[in-house]
């Protein structure tokens, strides 16, 4: 456990490089930062929902992902991680243990694979959960019939090249199989880059989560999840958009 005494070593010596670097005006900036967050601190997630099409027959496909060779693969054990884990790139966020962690978890992993001189190596990866809601370090149950992304990548270089158009695809098509009626993800509102491919997608914005905290946790408010559940059911009213392809 970190001390108070630490703590503030650790504060003065970041005050003292910001006031070499930036100026005195920057150190009360960042007084006056620190002491709004002491007192009240907000954070939010936006919901999104996709209904997940009864048919993937009139979902076009992207071209431009299909010149590259790629296919998605469904991990759900850890042997099938054991098959295609000297494929994953050392630069993706999670390794090859903390995916083996969130199998064990009751996750399943989708990797896109392309070809390459060793065989195959994978450019893009997701981690899904079925019935969960997770957000803002809380995490609750959803309905069964709804599965959860917990996080999505696209490496670098393929981005811009509809590697996440095709991984919707095989997306819906696990949905249907599985008897999954529903997919959901929560973005940060910051984040206008993930944002932006989730309206592609056909992903509907159905609220927002938020969490609360004054005088530094002494008192916190969240989102309750029974209005979570309701947004989440809610989009069976809606009219499903048609995604961008």
């Amino acid at each position: 456990m970190v001390t108070l005494k630490v703590r503030f070593r650790r504060a003065c010596d970041k005050a003292r490089r910001t006031y070499r670097t930036q100026g005195v005006s920057a150190v009360l900036r960042e007084i006056k930062r620190i002491a709004a967050a002491a007192l009240y601190q907000r954070d939010a997630q936006h919901i999104f929902v996709r209904r997940i099409p009864a048919s993937g027959a009139s979902i076009p496909r992207s071209e431009a992902a299909e010149s590259l060779g790629v296919t998605c693969v469904f991990v759900e054990s850890a042997a099938a991680l054991r098959a295609i884990e000297s494929e994953i790139p050392p630069s993706i966020r999670d390794s090859v243990d903390q995916l083996r962690q969130r199998l064990a978890q009751g996750c399943s992993v989708i990797v896109v694979r392309k070809p390459s001189r060793a065989g195959h190596e994978v450019i893009g990866y997701g981690i899904n959960e079925p019935g969960v809601f997770s957000a803002l370090g809380r995490r609750g149950r959803l309905y069964p019939n709804v599965l959860f992304n917990h996080y999505l990548e696209i490496l670098p270089e393929y981005r811009g090249q509809r590697i996440a158009h095709v991984m919707r695809i095989a997306m819906d098509e696990y949905c249907r199989m599985h008897g999954f009626t529903k997919r959901c993800a929560v973005v940060s509102p910051s984040n206008e880059a993930s944002l932006r491919s989730n309206f592609r997608s056909g992903l509907v914005r159905v609220g927002t989560v938020a969490r609360v905290s004054l005088l530094r946790g002494l008192f916190v408010w969240e989102t309750p999840l029974e209005t979570i559940r309701r947004a989440v059911q809610a989009v069976d009213h809606q009219e499903l958009p048609t995604a961008d392809s």
